[in-house]
């Protein structure tokens, strides 16, 4: 599942991002943290030690090989998120690959030039792990790497192998005079057939007004599920709203994470395209159609929140917020950790 909103009109930022992501409690996943997708045997690193080796900003898959993510971001400003699509329903294909390479592939690469200079970190509250680093800003542009259209049209003929998904990637980037320029954003999906469209480029004419909020979860870009529509509404509203109190990025991130928490009862999985955050629910084999007689099923929620800011400045704040978690007995209890890291990200 998933869900994903996002803005590039909002006055003072270049990007605000809000995230849900929904998936079976059981699944073995890392918490966001620094990396370089480094082979999931080898010893776990230090979250906060962040320097020219680790650049990638993510959570990571571990029930997969491979390791990738559902949503992460880079040092110099690679933005990637990926939700799957459950209509309309397609036979399982026969050992797909994880769609979460996808999201590695265009995260991994090193960013071409950054300084030496450690950055310094540090945390406090024991339930709250904030990682405050200015970062080494990125000197050169990203240009050895592929724009989000060649990395989406390398991809466009071998979509159809994998589980039906929707691939968003962002990159922004600045002139050599330090000027952004309009963000890269694209949008690859194989259900049901597969598409690309580039959604912004730098190139793009269209002048962008404070309506341009967008929405995407599990259904085809074109025919956005009611919970899309209803967020990108609420959306709005709350940055209208922050944006008319004058208050600081603290009550920004809060806004953001609460347009995330809209919920309601469910029964299974068939109700979900009106339901933002999703309440733990006991799902079976088929998990469209209710449990009955509570019979054994697995722990389906939406496990973890995540909004991005980038401001003009360069400064980049991105949190992950536990929403949902299984307890030591086995049941689906409510997630108390929040991870928060800003760092300076300014390309030039």
């Amino acid at each position: 599942m998933c869900i994903v909103f996002y803005t590039i009109s909002q006055a003072g930022y270049q990007l605000i991002l809000a995230s849900n992501r929904d998936e079976y409690l059981d699944r073995p996943a890392l918490p966001a943290a620094w990396h370089s997708f480094e082979p999931l045997n080898r010893p776990n690193i230090d979250s906060n030690q962040v320097g020219n080796d680790h650049w990638v900003l993510s959570g990571r898959d571990l029930a997969s090989s491979q390791g990738g993510t559902w949503l992460g971001m880079t040092r110099d400003l690679r933005i990637a998120v990926i939700t799957n699509i459950r209509q309309p329903v397609h036979a399982p294909l026969p050992n797909p690959p994880s769609r979460g390479q996808l999201l590695k592939d265009f995260l991994a690469p090193k960013p071409p030039s950054s300084s030496s200079t450690p950055p310094s970190t540090s945390s406090s509250l024991p339930s709250v792990h904030e990682s405050s680093s200015s970062l080494p800003s990125v000197h050169e542009s990203s240009s050895s790497l592929p724009s989000v259209h060649e990395y989406l049209s390398t991809h466009q003929s071998s979509a159809d192998k994998y589980e039906g998904f929707n691939l968003l990637l962002f990159k922004l980037s600045t002139t050599d005079q330090g000027k952004w320029i309009q963000p890269e954003i694209g949008y690859l999906s194989n259900r049901p057939e597969t598409t690309l469209v580039d959604i912004n480029s730098p190139t793009t004419t269209t002048t962008i007004t404070d309506t341009s909020i967008h929405g995407l979860s599990n259904s085809p870009l074109a025919t956005p599920w009611p919970k899309v529509v209803e967020g990108e509404q609420r959306m709005k509203v709350a940055l209208n709203e922050w944006t008319r109190s004058n208050q600081g990025e603290n009550e920004l991130l809060k806004r953001m994470l609460g347009i995330l928490q809209q919920t309601k009862p469910l029964e299974s999985l068939a109700d979900t395209t009106t339901c933002t955050c999703l309440q733990p629910l006991l799902v079976g084999q088929d998990p469209d159609n209710p449990l009955k007689n509570n019979t054994q099923g697995r722990w389906y929620g939406t496990r973890v929140s995540t909004v991005i800011l980038v401001r003009d400045d360069g400064q980049v704040t991105f949190v992950e917020r536990d929403i949902s978690v299984l307890g030591p007995d086995g049941s689906a209890v409510k997630g108390t950790d929040e991870r928060k890291f800003t760092f300076n990200a300014l390309q030039k």
